[in-house]
């Protein structure tokens, strides 16, 4: 692999062997801490995930060793096309929050480097994995909550450039979408959980469909 991760003291990433070796299905499934390297200016995401197929039979010269087909509480539905993980390239295809070249948020498809991680359940580094996901999982659902209502997108915008301290340069144009991306890595989970739940409660007030502004 060509990026680092931040190395907890005791945890290693799966080796390719440990992966052929991991347990798919509703039951039997394994548990796991996907690590997603999105760019050195976002930094890696973090997912816990269980195994729901490992699909050693599914085989292409390009994918020789087959998929771990993953489920977590953010990608468990339709919603999401894919969520696979490629043992022999170690990369993950998922779909990832993009935008339109005119500033529409969106979801594309990606296929990004990505490690897999199992600490044990009672150990220092798996809580800190665990709380690393939990902030992933919160800004996914904040970015799924601005797909579903575009409308508030320049008020959400603006509030999370004034929760990060950062004020707009009006001398400079650029579309609400834009914005969100550059910020959306940098938004921790209270942040993500709160605008997440104004969205929503905005989206069901027709009467009053805009965002509080922040004070």
């Amino acid at each position: 692999m060509t990026f680092e991760f931040p190395r907890t003291r005791n945890v290693d990433p799966l080796t390719k062997s440990e992966k052929l070796k991991l347990h798919g299905g509703m039951y039997r499934g394994e548990y796991l801490f996907l690590s997603v390297d999105r760019g050195p200016h976002c930094g890696p995401d973090w997912y816990y995930v269980k195994v729901r197929n490992q699909m050693r039979s599914r085989k292409y010269p390009s994918h020789p060793d087959g998929y771990l087909f993953l489920r977590s509480r953010v990608f468990s539905s339709s919603d999401a096309k894919w969520f696979q993980y490629d043992i022999a390239s170690s990369t993950c295809c998922m779909d990832s929050p993009d935008v339109y070249y005119k500033g529409t948020p969106y979801r594309r498809l990606k296929s990004l480097p990505a490690l897999l991680f199992q600490p044990r359940a009672d150990t220092e580094e798996a809580q800190l994995m665990r709380m690393a996901s939990e902030a992933t999982e919160a800004r996914e659902l904040l970015f799924n909550a601005i797909l579903k209502n575009p409308g508030d997108a320049d008020t959400v915008a603006d509030l999370m450039a004034e929760v990060l301290g950062g004020k707009r340069d009006t001398r400079i144009v650029e579309r609400s979408g834009h914005r969100i991306l550059r910020y959306l890595p940098h938004i921790n989970t209270a942040t993500a959980t709160a605008l997440t739940g104004a969205i929503l409660a905005a989206s069901e007030r027709p009467s009053q469909p805009q965002l509080p502004v922040a004070a």
